[in-house]
C-alpha cells in the first residue's frame, strides 16, 4: 500500500481495523504518538486501508452544510454545570440518548490515569467519567467494530474529535441511520506520553497513586482551567491547567497532523458539532460564568435532539458569531518552535525538563 505523509496521518487507528489479515499494527514513535506499521509480507494489497483512511479517503465523506442551527447552551443545575469541562451539553445529549434505549460512545482515562480510551455504554453511571476534556489521544481498543455491532441493533451516540468520527464513517463506509455523531471543535492532542510522565510526576509529589484527575476543573467559574489531582492519601494538586508541564506541552506539541487538519471549516462530520463558546460578551443572554457550551446542529438528524436535552438552557445564536470567536473552527492550530524542542528532549530528559528548555517556567 501507499503510506500518507507521517505528518498527516490522525493515528486512528482504522487502517488496521479493517486489515483482513492483521498486517497493521500501531506503534508509539518517539514521541509517544501512535503510526501505523505495516509487515509488507503479511499485507495482500487489498486496498481497504487506503478506502476506509479518513484522511485519504475523506473527502468523499465531507459535507458542506454546517450550523443550520445554532445556540449557546448551559446546564441549569450549578453543580452539574461544575462538574462538565463546559456547558454540559454533551452530557445532557448522552442522557437523552440513554433515555431513547441507545449506547453512548466517549472518552474516558484508564484506571490509572495515564491513558485514555472509549467505551461504549448504555448504563447512566458511566457518563461521569466521559465528562471533561483529556487533551491526550485516546486508544481505540477495537471500538469501531464495536460501534458497527451496537449500530445493528440501535441509536448510538459517538462523542470524539473530528478525526475519530470520521474515522468511524471511513470504517462503516459511510454515515449510518442509526449513528449519531458529535464532533468537537478541536485545538488538537497532544502525546499519551506526555499523560504518562506528568502522573508519574504528580504521584511522586504526592506520595501515593492518583485516585482522580482532570485537566478540566472548574473552582469558581469556567476560566481559567485548572488541573487538579488527589492522591489516594489525600493530598492534592490544583494549578491552572497552562500554569503546568502537562497545559504546556498541550499548547506547543501537538500531534503534527493537528497542525495540518482535514477537518477544519466546511469538512466536518458530525451531525452535531460542540466545543467552548469562547469569547461570548458577559451581556450576553445566554452567558454564564460556570461555562458555556458553543452548539452548531449540521444535519437534519441532529436537529430533532436539541428538543430532547433536558436541563438545558438553549439560546439562539448566529453560526458566524460562533465562528468569529473560536478559530479552531476553521484553521488549524500554528506550529510554533517550542514543539522542536520538546520534541528533541522529551525522550531522553522527561516532560517538565523538556517544557522548561522549551520555555515553559515552573511555578514550583
Amino acid at each position: 500500500m501507499d503510506w500518507i505523509a507521517k505528518e498527516l496521518c490522525c493515528g486512528c487507528g482504522v487502517c488496521g481495523a479493517v486489515c483482513p489479515v492483521n498486517a497493521i499494527r500501531m506503534e508509539a514513535d518517539d514521541e509517544g504518538f501512535l503510526y501505523p506499521q505495516l509487515d509488507r509480507i503479511t499485507c495482500v494489497d487489498c486496498g481497504l486501508c487506503r478506502e476506509k483512511c479518513p484522511i485519504m479517503a475523506g473527502k468523499s465523506m465531507r459535507r458542506s452544510q454546517h450550523g443550520i442551527a445554532c445556540y449557546a447552551a448551559h446546564e441549569t443545575d450549578r453543580k452539574e454545570l461544575l462538574s462538565c469541562a463546559s456547558g454540559g451539553v454533551a452530557t445532557a445529549l448522552s442522557r437523552a440518548v440513554l433515555e431513547a434505549g441507545g449506547w453512548v460512545c466517549g472518552v474516558r482515562y484508564g484506571e490509572d490515569f495515564r491513558s485514555t480510551h472509549y467505551i461504549c455504554t448504555n448504563h447512566p453511571q458511566d457518563l461521569a467519567a466521559l465528562k471533561g476534556s483529556k487533551y491526550i489521544q485516546s486508544q481505540k481498543n477495537g471500538i469501531f467494530p464495536l460501534v458497527r455491532e451496537r449500530l445493528e441493533k440501535g441509536l448510538v451516540l459517538f462523542v470524539g474529535t473530528p478525526c475519530d468520527v470520521g474515522a468511524l464513517k471511513g470504517y462503516l463506509g459511510g454515515d449510518h441511520p442509526n449513528l449519531l455523531a458529535c464532533d468537537l471543535i478541536c485545538h488538537g492532542i497532544t502525546s499519551p506520553r506526555v499523560g504518562v510522565e506528568y502522573i508519574d510526576h504528580l504521584e511522586e509529589s504526592l506520595g501515593a497513586p492518583i485516585a482522580s484527575f482532570t485537566v478540566r476543573h472548574k473552582v469558581d467559574a469556567w476560566y481559567p482551567a485548572y488541573l487538579r489531582g488527589e492522591a489516594e492519601n489525600g493530598k492534592t494538586e490544583l494549578m491552572p491547567f497552562f500554569d503546568t508541564a502537562y497545559g504546556y506541552a498541550f499548547s506547543y506539541f501537538l500531534r503534527p497532523s493537528c497542525y495540518r487538519c482535514s477537518f477544519k471549516g466546511e469538512n466536518r462530520l458530525g451531525d452535531i458539532t460542540l466545543g467552548d463558546y469562547l469569547g461570548m460578551d458577559p451581556e450576553h443572554p445566554g452567558y454564564q460564568r460556570e461555562g458555556v457550551s458553543a452548539v452548531m446542529v449540521n444535519t437534519s438528524k441532529g436537529l430533532p435532539w436539541m428538543e430532547r436535552l433536558s436541563g438545558i438552557e438553549l439560546i439562539p445564536v448566529e453560526y458566524g458569531d460562533i465562528l468569529s470567536k473560536n478559530k479552531r473552527l476553521s484553521v488549524s492550530s500554528r506550529e510554533k518552535p517550542q514543539r522542536n524542542v520538546i520534541s528533541r528532549l522529551l525522550p531522553c530528559k522527561g516532560l517538565l525538563e523538556a517544557c522548561r528548555e522549551a520555555g515553559w517556567e515552573d511555578p514550583k
